[in-house]
């Protein structure tokens, strides 16, 4: 015995202006099993609008819903694609079966709530079977199905904007073909000039626009003049100093003239009888290690 349909016994039964709601799943399937009928779109746009067709339970009559969106204008609106099989909730405005509009899509054990989003337990991997449950999430998620888009735009002057009182992540895949593209010019550490004004409503139907942000202006660093780093007289004297491991400029003329003065008087005498020596014009010392030059010193040298 086939049981009724509570579609068709309501339609019969309710006053027309009345709405009612049915179970149903999205596409056409021959009959009971889950075998797609061989439509060309199971979900279409037509006249602006998004089309799908559905399959009423638990009768299987098959009718065309218009899909309810949360948002909808001329030229913009929201949109989450809908999965063949995936069961929904349909209404039908004033009891007529040709004003069906999907209200609400539904997981169930076919079309599930997925286990992870961005890497954090939904809880649903622990709960698959009837009569397991688990705490649901108290966070909110979008995660698409494999290759398909999310794509988020405003259009002239809207200004989009993400504030997190946490931590921010923004990851791609890890292929060369995978990246983060940032398209314009790119401010960190910083907010806007000024915040933007949302549009509002008007009189007489109309839209008041909004304000958009001013971009931060960037003041360019101007490099420092740099300061010249004072003179350093050489040591001069005999008195007790730390010896370092090099000095580069120990003596010369300016400290000491007499010796300098001497060192000149030796290199003319040495020329005089022939002997080409190279003098000196500074002395320098550097510390070496008992091994001699170049060695490390230690304590024992």
């Amino acid at each position: 015995m086939i049981s009724p349909d509570p579609a068709r016994l309501r339609r019969a039964l309710s006053p027309p202006q009345r709405n009612f709601l049915n179970w149903g799943k999205v596409g056409y399937r021959e009959g009971t099993t889950d075998i797609p009928e061989p439509t060309t779109k199971f979900v279409r746009i037509e006249n602006g609008q998004v089309l799908v067709e559905c399959t009423v339970e638990p009768g299987g009559d098959k009718i065309v819903a218009r899909l309810g969106l949360t948002g909808a204008g001329d030229g913009f609106g929201d949109y989450i694609p809908l999965e063949f099989g995936c069961r929904v909730v349909i209404e039908y405005i004033k009891g007529n079966p040709a004003n069906a509009v999907i209200t609400a899509a539904l997981h169930d054990g076919r079309c599930s709530m997925p286990d992870d989003v961005s890497g954090v337990q939904t809880g649903a991997a622990t709960a698959k079977g009837r009569g397991v449950s688990v705490a649901a999430p108290m966070w909110r998620f979008i995660k698409m199905g494999a290759g398909q888009l999310l794509a988020i735009e405003t259009q002239a002057n809207g200004d989009m904007l993400f504030h997190s009182a946490g931590s921010v992540e923004i990851k791609s895949g890890s292929s060369p073909a995978q990246a983060i593209h940032l398209n314009g010019a790119t401010h960190l550490g910083v907010g806007p000039l000024t915040p933007p004004v949302g549009a509002r409503v008007g009189p007489a139907g109309v839209t008041v626009p909004g304000v958009p942000a001013v971009a931060h202006i960037p003041i360019p660093k101007l490099p420092t003049v740099p300061v010249v780093p004072p003179k350093i007289a050489p040591f001069i004297g005999n008195d007790d100093s730390i010896i370092r491991a090099k000095d580069m400029v120990q003596s010369h003329i300016l400290v000491d003239p007499v010796f300098w003065a001497w060192i000149a008087a030796a290199g003319t005498a040495l020329a005089s009888i022939g002997v080409l020596v190279p003098i000196p014009l500074s002395l320098h010392c550097e510390h070496s290690g008992a091994a001699g030059k170049g060695s490390k010193h230690t304590a024992s040298d």
